[in-house]
C-alpha cells in the first residue's frame, strides 16, 4: 500500500512539473502584452501565496496574545476549539461553548487582526485597481499594513530563535506572550519610522567623482544627474515625481539619466503625472509595466531620449527621431552598435546583474549606471538585495578601469517605507584617470 501511494505520488508530481513547463512554454510563445499580463496574473499568485504562509504563522501565534498559560497550552487550547464537537448524545462539547464565551476584548483584538491581515492581502491586488496621479489612502494603508506583516514576522522568528538558545542555556525561554509584545512593538517602530523616513523625509544627494579613461579633456568635469527607481505608481504620485525633478533640475547636471523603473502603470492612469518629466533640464528605463510600447512613445513625446538598445554621443549633435519598439528584451550589442573605441562608454543598465554580464562581454565599457536593488529598501530585505546581486549600492570598480554605480532607488517601490536605506538622487563628476 505504501508503495502504491509512493508510486501515485511521484507520477502526480511528474505530470504537474511537466504541465507548468508545457504551460509556460505556450506562455512565452505569445504576444509581449499577452504573456506579460499572464506573467502578471503568475508573480500575483505566488505574492498572495506567500503572504497567506505568513498570514497563517501570524495568526498562530498573535491571536492568542491574550490568552492566559504557556504557549503549549494555548496551543492545545487552539486546536480543541477550532472545530465544533458533539458528544454521543448529539449535544455541544463545552470545547465549542469555551470558543463563543471567549472575553470580549479577545473578540475585538481577532476582529482587529483579521481587519489587518485583509489589509495586508489588498496590498498587491491594489496595483490594479487603486493606481491614480496622487496615491490613494487605500493604497498607503494597505501597503504599509504589508510592510509592518513583514516586520512582525521578522521579529517573530528572531525572538524565537533567541528564546531556544536561551533555554538550551538557561533553561528558560521567553514567554510567548513576551514575544508578541516585543515583535508588535518592534513592527510599529519600523513602520512608523520607516514610513516618516521614505514618505516624508526630503530626497537625499550624493556627490560622486569617478575617473574615466581616455576621458577627453572637453568632458573633465562633465556632470550626470542619476536617477533611478522611482516606481510612479499605486503609492508614488505626481507630488513625489516633481520633487524628484525639482531636486533634479536644481542640480543643474550636463545630463540627466533616469536608469529605470519609472513607472508601474499604464500611461492612462498616471500619463499625467509623467508630464512633469518635460520640466526636466537636459534616458534608460527597465519596465515591468504591461503597458511598454505606449510609455515609450510616450515618454519620447516629452522629449526624453529613450536609448531602447541604442546610444547616443555626448554632446549630441542631433536628437534621435520617434521611432516603433518591437521588442524590449537586452540587446548588448545593439546597443553598443556604432560606439567608438577610443572613446569612453558609458552603460545604463538597471539591473546589476546585467551590468555585470556587460562588463564581462568583452566591449568596452568604463562606466555602468545601475539601480533595481533598492538597497532591499527595509530590513531584512537588504540581506536578499546583498545576496543576490553582484553589485549592492554606491560606486564599485570592475577590472583595471571600469566602474559601476548602484543607485539606493530616487523614492520607493511599494510599501512607503524604508528602514536600513534612503532615497537618492546621485551627481555624479567625470574626471580625467591620472596615468599614474
Amino acid at each position: 500500500m505504501v508503495a502504491t501511494r509512493t508510486y501515485i505520488g511521484v507520477i502526480s508530481v511528474t505530470i504537474l512539473i511537466i504541465g507548468i513547463f508545457l504551460a509556460e512554454t505556450w506562455v512565452l510563445s505569445l504576444d509581449f502584452d499577452t504573456r506579460g499580463r499572464i506573467l502578471r496574473a503568475q508573480v500575483v499568485f505566488i505574492i498572495e501565496s506567500i503572504m497567506f504562509g505568513m498570514s497563517v504563522f501570524v495568526w498562530k501565534n498573535v491571536s492568542d496574545l491574550f490568552h492566559k498559560g504557556s504557549k503549549s497550552t494555548l496551543t492545545k487550547h487552539n486546536r480543541d476549539t477550532r472545530w465544533t464537537k458533539f458528544n454521543g448524545d448529539g449535544q455541544e462539547t463545552n470545547h465549542n461553548r469555551n470558543l463563543q464565551n471567549r472575553p470580549v476584548h479577545v473578540k475585538i483584538w481577532n476582529a482587529l487582526l483579521l481587519l489587518y491581515l485583509a489589509a495586508v492581502h489588498a496590498s498587491y491586488v491594489s496595483n490594479v485597481w487603486f493606481v491614480r496621479t496622487e496615491p490613494t489612502w487605500f493604497a498607503i494603508i494597505t501597503y504599509l499594513s504589508f510592510a509592518f506583516h513583514i516586520q512582525l514576522l521578522t521579529a517573530i522568528v528572531l525572538l524565537k530563535v533567541v528564546s531556544y538558545f536561551k533555554k538550551l542555556v538557561f533553561k528558560k525561554p521567553i514567554q510567548h506572550q513576551t514575544t508578541i509584545v516585543l515583535s508588535l512593538l518592534y513592527a510599529a517602530c519600523v513602520a512608523f519610522y520607516g514610513h516618516y523616513n521614505a514618505y516624508y523625509r526630503p530626497i537625499a544627494v550624493k556627490h560622486v567623482q569617478i575617473p574615466i579613461k581616455d576621458l577627453p579633456a572637453s568632458l573633465d568635469g562633465l556632470t550626470i544627474t542619476h536617477l533611478s527607481d522611482i516606481h510612479l505608481g499605486v503609492t508614488v504620485g505626481r507630488s513625489k515625481l516633481r520633487e524628484a525633478v525639482n531636486i533634479a533640475n536644481d542640480l543643474n547636471s550636463d545630463i540627466t539619466v533616469i536608469v529605470g523603473d519609472l513607472v508601474d502603470g499604464y500611461v492612462y492612469q498616471i500619463g499625467e503625472a509623467a508630464d512633469l518629466l518635460t520640466q526636466i533640464k537636459s534616458s534608460n528605463h527597465e519596465y515591468y509595466t504591461m503597458d511598454a510600447h505606449n510609455w515609450l512613445l510616450k515618454l519620447q513625446s516629452l522629449g526624453v531620449n529613450v536609448l531602447h538598445n541604442s546610444n547616443t554621443k555626448i554632446p549630441q549633435d542631433d536628437r534621435p527621431s520617434i521611432e516603433q519598439y518591437s521588442s524590449h528584451g537586452m540587446d548588448l550589442d545593439r546597443a553598443l552598435l556604432g560606439c567608438p573605441k577610443e572613446q569612453p562608454v558609458i552603460l545604463l543598465a538597471h539591473q546589476p546583474k546585467a551590468a555585470k554580464i556587460a562588463l564581462d562581454s568583452g566591449n568596452k565599457i568604463d562606466l555602468v549606471l545601475s539601480g533595481h536593488t533598492h538597497g532591499g529598501q527595509m530590513f531584512p530585505l537588504t540581506i536578499g538585495a546583498y545576496l543576490f546581486n553582484p553589485f549592492y549600492v554606491g560606486l564599485y570598480k570592475y577590472g583595471d578601469h571600469s566602474h559601476v554605480y548602484v543607485s539606493m532607488g530616487t523614492i520607493y517601490w511599494g510599501m512607503p517605507v524604508r528602514f536600513m536605506t534612503h532615497k537618492e538622487i546621485i551627481k555624479i563628476t567625470l574626471t580625467r584617470l591620472s596615468e599614474n
